[in-house]
């Protein structure tokens, strides 16, 4: 079933890790791939935390876009939420819209950092593999019959 119901996503390993023991619809799929991502977006959160706590002495630009990291994070994990209050409504195009909304957060927060060359973006593995879990999340989402 997770063959089936992942074989169009661009990241088939991850989800069918994620949806392998779940039987069920592709909206079922899609709302587990959606919870596998707040639980991703709440671990990285805390890295991020334990990252601008180990740099408030330092302050400066790597701080400030940690901070921000942080910002968008919340806002990703509020978007994602409702990505699920709006498939259990049964809503796909609200559904679609918030999940696009996670992932331009996810992008915002890496964003910082190419603005800013000389600070390395600590957050690089944890943030493409949130991507890949909310493209996941929309390619799943794009198999529910509307």
């Amino acid at each position: 079933m997770a063959g089936q119901l992942c074989a169009n996503t661009n990241h088939l390993a991850l989800c069918k890790a994620v949806v392998k023991n779940k039987p069920g619809t592709a909206m079922d799929a899609t709302i587990s791939m959606i919870q596998a991502t707040i639980a991703q977006t709440e671990l990285a959160k805390q890295k991020i935390e334990k990252l601008i706590s180990k740099s408030s002495s330092k302050g400066g630009m790597a701080k400030m876009n940690l901070e921000t990291c942080k910002e968008v994070y919340d806002d990703a994990i509020s978007n994602l939420w409702t990505s699920i209050e709006n498939a259990k409504a049964n809503s796909v195009p609200d559904m679609t819209i918030n999940l696009s909304a996670a992932m331009s957060d996810f992008s915002a927060c890496e964003d910082g950092y190419l603005e800013s060359p000389d600070t390395a973006f600590p957050m690089s593995h944890s943030n493409s593999v949130l991507s890949k879990l909310v493209s996941a999340s929309l390619a799943l989402a794009s198999e529910v019959k509307k």
